[in-house]
């Protein structure tokens, strides 16, 4: 009997892929387990290989090879680079590279065709990482690095009412709405999970923001978690001891116990959710301003 999943892929690429498809919160995701949640994710990558990749999609791709830990995703994603053809300039042989270092102990067979099993010419996640790195490594960079590139800058005015409205609750057990966390000064907004399995993200996101608190301090620095159910403030604060976090008045760690919904729809979040916890998630970084702008930052910036 075929996979409800093979189902969904075959819908969604009956049509040409769009940004909104790639969006980790995207509703054909809602509910599935996270190897199913990659293994979609991944076959809606690897169709850029036939159809090309559109310019609005290259970070996305980027992205993925720069932190995913999913040797599926990855694999998608070495085909879609490609699908630039001879237009894929080196600047993509770095990640593609450590893409395949960060695998190498945990590669698997790929199957992209629903019921298919490994023949002796069915390339693995490595195996497509190498592969496509083998076609640009010899390419000159490109003086505008795509592939750095971390997508367009969002910029989100937000809603003072609606903040004094969201409670929040630190790795104390203190409570604050969100509304006072974020008056009157600079803060760098951060999302994670005491869940994630990826270190690429969260776990690197609250290092570098432990790291950027320690010697800023002008600044308030604020991680938020994607999974408040889960994440008590005892949770909080062991992820964040383990991390060095600095806590103090303006480096917290905290959950919205009541009101994270409201969060979701207010920063426009890439976090989809299977039946226990997150399925799929980007890394998302936010510098907030006196004035509530809050402005989408390079994942990387805090490095």
């Amino acid at each position: 009997m075929p996979h409800p999943v093979d189902a969904v892929i075959s819908e969604l690429l009956a049509e040409p892929v769009t940004l909104a498809q790639l969006r980790q919160d995207a509703p054909h995701t809602a509910g599935l387990s996270t190897a199913d949640a990659e293994r979609v994710r991944a076959h809606l990558l690897a169709s850029f290989e036939t159809r090309g990749i559109p310019l609005d999609a290259l970070p996305v791709v980027a992205e993925e090879l720069r932190s995913s830990a999913s040797p599926v995703v990855l694999a998608g994603a070495a085909r879609a680079v490609r699908g630039l053809g001879p237009g894929a300039d080196g600047s993509w042989a770095e990640l593609l590279r450590d893409a395949a270092d960060r695998v190498a102990t945990a590669d698997v067979y790929v199957r992209w065709v629903p019921g298919a099993v490994a023949p002796s010419w069915m390339r693995t996640a490595r195996g497509e990482l190498l592969a496509t790195l083998e076609e640009v490594a010899a390419a000159p960079a490109a003086p505008a690095d795509l592939a750095q590139a971390a997508g367009a800058a969002s910029v989100i005015r937000l809603d003072p009412d609606l903040l004094a409205r969201i409670a929040t609750e630190d790795q104390d057990g203190g409570t604050a709405d969100l509304g006072a966390l974020l008056a009157g000064r600079e803060t760098v907004l951060a999302f994670f999970y005491t869940r994630c399995m990826n270190p690429a993200r969260c776990s690197l996101t609250i290092t570098r923001l432990a790291a950027a608190a320690r010697g800023d301090t002008g600044r308030a620095h604020l991680a938020m978690t994607y999974d408040p159910a889960y994440d008590s403030p005892a949770r909080l604060r062991r992820y964040g001891e383990q991390r060095a976090f600095p806590f103090g008045e303006r480096a917290r760690l905290v959950r919205t116990p009541d009101a994270w919904l409201d969060v979701r729809a207010m920063f426009g979040l890439r976090v989809g959710y299977g039946p226990a916890t997150v399925n799929e998630h980007a890394r998302e970084l936010f510098l907030v301003g006196p004035d509530l702008v809050a402005r989408g930052l390079d994942p990387d910036a805090i490095a």
